[in-house]
């Protein structure tokens, strides 16, 4: 399905969350011109969104039709309630993607995708007894913070061997994008 200008995204019953992806605006290595000078590519743009579906999909955006195109449906089964939030993780550069997804069942999946063009996996599965209404990262990507809706805000850390592990404020590095109030906006 596409989304064009007027249109909006999602599957049945409408979107409960929507995240650009955070290095949309990284150029790609460019190429040189006729007179060897390199110039700059820019990425295509893309979104995700999670639905009331309980899917999460990402769309990208056609330069040409000046269109949105639902380009790819994380896989099913993540998620057994309606999805309420998406973010896309600051990559720094870095060329693997990472979605948080986070549904009114409890249960946040992180997604990663080790390139561009390659497949994406769901890395983690966090569950929790209340509902996970909103998911965001930290400035650097390093910690990500589900709040929930017994009003508690958990933070987690991704350890060396790509597993998360929950994390104290006390214990987080000075620079991480949280302060004693959560996560800086």
């Amino acid at each position: 399905s596409k989304a064009g200008h007027g249109t909006w995204f999602g599957g049945g019953g409408g979107v409960g969350g929507l995240a650009r992806e955070a290095s949309s605006a990284v150029a790609a290595e460019g190429q040189a011109d006729t007179r060897g000078r390199s110039s700059t590519v820019l990425q295509p743009r893309r979104l995700v969104t999670g639905g009331a579906d309980k899917q999460v999909r990402i769309w990208r955006h056609d330069k040409q039709t000046d269109a949105w195109a639902n380009s790819y449906h994380l896989p099913a089964g993540a998620h057994k309630d309606w999805v309420r939030d998406v973010s896309w993780r600051p990559n720094a550069g870095i060329p693997a993607n990472t979605i948080a997804s986070c549904s009114e069942d409890g249960v946040v999946a992180i997604w990663k995708q080790a390139m561009e063009g390659e497949r994406w996996i769901q890395q983690e599965k966090l569950t929790f007894e209340a509902s996970a209404w909103q998911v965001s990262w930290s400035l650097t990507g390093s910690v990500l913070a589900v709040a929930l809706s017994n009003n508690e805000v958990v933070l987690y850390q991704e350890l060396l061997d790509g597993n998360w592990d929950r994390a104290q404020l006390d214990e987080l590095d000075a620079g991480e994008g949280i302060d004693a109030e959560g996560v800086t906006p």
